[in-house]
């Protein structure tokens, strides 16, 4: 009855971890990347607003044409890459804009380099698109093992997937490991896909877009860490003209068009920019949290996004889980991001 496919998939770790927590009363709950601000109440009044007004039907499916002119802009003077407004598709999610990435470029048997620790869908999507995730250990630094990687590659290799600032390490990627690593693509033809959710939490170091000077990158973005707009689903890709065509023409089958009234809200977030006092609020709590993990553990990476990701005295993840869940505390082992289950984020 159910598909090759859908067997594959696998989520007992996950909800193995929230069944022990369930049985905890008011737990501590550091597991899910979720910021803990709200939407300003700009973009809330916004959204208000043309809800009032009856904007509450279906959009154009890669977007409204007024909030793809806005990413246009923002991507030019942010991200130093030079697009149209018919290179961009909005979508529920950047999970959604992985996985129509991935329908759009996989093909059976394809390679697709996976850098680990890596985001849970990365591997998946991949797997669902019949391709192979072929994993690349970066531990222990986190950042980029470029001859790792290029000993990685072989005739069947697709692409590589990166995520920077890195989710579950807080890794930032230096701008010249990143133009080594167009260099090996160019070299190889390989697609890069660059998940640049965190792009506005970066504490040491600066933020780089690789599709500045790459033109075979597949870019992704949303609204949901930015601007607190996580139950609210959007977000956003832009890549080579050839491959958004198709994506244009998948999604319509997808997801026949993306959520209409976060697209209003999120013209007025482009308009506002990102919340001023965010980040150095976020700064603020993550050298505290450093400070006193370092005394004890230690810490690679976290010099972006707002996760830490360290290995557990002993090395058994599940072991040390146990053992803190007694605290009230709940976080996630590494085994739900990576290959290996010696850390905890």
């Amino acid at each position: 009855m159910i598909s090759k496919r859908a067997i594959s998939f696998d989520s007992k770790d996950v909800r193995g971890i929230f069944d022990k927590i369930s049985k905890v009363k008011n737990p501590i709950d550091l597991s899910i990347g979720e910021p803990n601000f709200d939407i300003p109440e700009e973009i809330k009044n916004e959204a208000i607003h043309h809800i009032r007004k009856g904007f509450n039907k279906y959009t154009h499916s890669s977007g409204l044409e007024e909030l793809r002119e806005e990413l246009v802009k923002k991507i030019k003077s942010k991200n130093n890459i030079k697009i149209n407004k018919n290179q961009i598709s909005l979508t529920p999610g950047i999970s959604g804009g992985l996985l129509v990435t991935s329908l759009t470029l996989f093909d059976r048997d394809d390679e697709v380099i996976v850098l680990d620790p890596y985001f849970p869908t990365f591997p998946e999507l991949v797997k669902l698109s019949e391709a192979k995730p072929v994993y690349v250990s970066t531990y222990p630094s986190f950042l980029l093992p470029l001859e790792k990687i290029e000993k990685a590659i072989t005739k069947k290799t697709k692409a590589i997937i990166i995520n920077s600032p890195n989710n579950p390490s807080g890794a930032v990627y230096p701008e010249a490991d990143l133009r080594n690593l167009v260099s090996i693509a160019k070299e190889h033809d390989l697609i890069i896909i660059s998940d640049e959710i965190y792009e506005d939490y970066v504490y040491e170091g600066k933020h780089f877009s690789v599709g500045s000077i790459y033109e075979n990158t597949v870019s992704l973005w949303g609204f949901s860490k930015t601007y607190g707009m996580t139950g609210w689903r959007l977000g956003y890709l832009t890549g080579p003209e050839i491959f958004m065509e198709k994506v244009h023409d998948l999604l319509k089958y997808l997801f026949f068009s993306p959520p209409s009234i976060p697209q209003k809200a999120a013209v007025k977030a482009l308009k506002m920019g990102p919340p001023r006092e965010i980040l150095p609020e976020f700064k603020v709590k993550r050298n505290f949290v450093l400070e006193k993990l370092s005394k004890k553990y230690k810490v690679r990476g976290a010099q972006g996004s707002y996760y830490m990701f360290f290995e557990v005295p002993g090395g058994n993840a599940d072991k040390y889980l146990d053992q803190i869940i007694k605290k009230k505390l709940f976080v996630f082992p590494g085994k739900i991001f990576s290959q290996r289950n010696t850390h905890i984020r």
